[in-house]
């Protein structure tokens, strides 16, 4: 897939919760929240509009605030880009797309908690991987 499409990226953020300050682990979604900005923003600055395609998993903080309009702030505010962004909220099991990123993701897990990570280094060449909260 990477191959084929060549504005198809795909990365990946492990966290080691033990490192996660308090205030993340008392909201799960803002640390979610902050991942995805992490790997997005900087997708986002290059458009337009955009359109993000995310599992219902992610449910509002308890700032009330959710995914969408916590990177729509950063974008037009933190950022002083004018990207709008497009929440598309989904089932993962009705989208092929998410079905995809959960098999990577799946991939990505077992290298880190599992310690297998024989298909996670065929991916090596195409995925981006960051860590958080290894310190």
């Amino acid at each position: 897939m990477v191959n084929k499409y060549t504005d198809f990226n795909l990365g990946a953020i492990t966290v080691r919760k033990e490192g996660v300050n308090a205030g993340f682990r008392r909201d799960g979604n803002s640390l979610y929240n902050y991942m995805m900005g992490e790997s997005l923003l900087d997708h986002i600055d290059l458009h337009e509009t955009c359109k993000i395609t995310r599992d219902y998993r992610n449910v509002k903080r308890l700032s009330g605030s959710s995914c969408i309009d916590y990177l729509q702030t950063l974008t037009f505010y933190h950022r002083n880009k004018e990207t709008f962004l497009k929440d598309n909220p989904t089932h993962s099991h009705t989208d092929d797309g998410i079905i995809f990123i959960d098999w990577i993701t799946n991939i990505v897990w077992s290298k880190y908690e599992d310690k297998h990570s024989s298909w996670c280094d065929l991916l090596a060449g195409s995925i981006r991987e960051k860590q958080l909260f290894f310190n």
